[in-house]
């Protein structure tokens, strides 16, 4: 088996062959189901080592191993269980598949947590490491997330509004904001759109939440429900994409004219008892013809 050592040198040896894979991020979802298992088993061991230590003191690493070792055997059992979705080798392949070598990054902090765990008990900066390798394996999650959307889904806040704002692609200073419920759907957001430009909502359109209209990731695009094949807007929720401030995602209406439309997520709000929403918060500049007399 190789070390961490080794499995780093070989991301910089053999990158640039693994990128030739071009993975679908979606494909990164069970990849982070593992880490976050990894990383609650981490924090398990860590309270475990700590009521260890608090409750034997000064004490040799045997007598620490030992106990420490008994108490975290039935827990760490549990967690072998629910890890067996994905096998060594299954996920050490989706981490080489990560893009901008975010893998070694991953094979780093285990040698960083390897080293600190081969400290001395006494070691006054043990814990500091360790807690240090916890909290970098976290974010490290987020970030991988990141890479991720919009394949892993959210947890849908039922109690929170996201205020959107929709802008002409090719109109400045023209755009409309929109507040909705993160439980309503993105056919609603389509709808509320619509009537907040004035138009007939007459032709098919698509979401596309990587921001891209080129349509080469497929399941980042979310189409309207008559469209025979693809993922359907009314059965997709708008908060099931852990959006944050600031990120973009286009909107293409009429798939012939190409009208289209960047949007921006501005805020989050809580829902009011007695609003209905989408609600229409403001607009600025008149919208462009839906369809234009060019002879004029």
């Amino acid at each position: 088996m190789k070390t961490n050592e080794e499995i780093i040198k070989m991301f910089d040896e053999g990158y640039e062959t693994f990128a030739l894979m071009d993975p679908k991020t979606k494909e990164f979802t069970p990849l982070i189901d593992s880490l976050s298992l990894l990383l609650n088993q981490m924090r398990v061991t860590r309270e475990v080592s700590l009521e260890v230590k608090k409750e034997l003191g000064e004490c040799s690493d045997e007598e620490f191993t030992l106990e420490a070792s008994k108490r975290l055997k039935p827990k760490l059992k549990e967690f072998e269980k629910q890890r067996k979705q994905v096998d060594d080798i299954s996920f050490n392949m989706l981490l080489f598949k990560l893009p901008d070598k975010k893998g070694k990054t991953f094979f780093q902090l285990m040698k960083r947590m390897e080293e600190a765990g081969n400290l001395p008990i006494k070691d006054k900066s043990k814990r500091s490491k360790i807690d240090s390798v916890i909290e970098d394996l976290e974010k490290y999650i987020d970030e991988i997330k990141e890479v991720s959307k919009p394949f892993v889904p959210a947890p849908i806040d039922k109690s929170q509004t996201i205020i959107f704002k929709v802008m002409f692609k090719y109109r400045k200073g023209t755009w409309r904001k929109i507040e909705m419920k993160a439980s309503q759907t993105l056919e609603e957001l389509h709808e509320a759109i619509q009537s907040a430009i004035g138009w007939d909502n007459d032709h098919l359109y698509s979401f596309f939440i990587d921001n891209k209209f080129n349509g080469r990731e497929p399941d980042a695009e979310f189409t309207c429900p008559y469209e025979p094949e693809g993922r359907k807007t009314a059965d997709i929720s708008v908060g099931v994409f852990a959006f944050r401030k600031s990120q973009k995602f286009a909107y293409l209406f009429d798939f012939g004219d190409d009208h289209r439309f960047e949007i921006e997520v501005l805020n989050f709000g809580k829902v009011r008892d007695g609003k209905e929403y989408p609600f229409l918060i403001e607009s600025k500049g008149k919208s462009p013809q839906q369809y234009p007399d060019f002879e004029e």
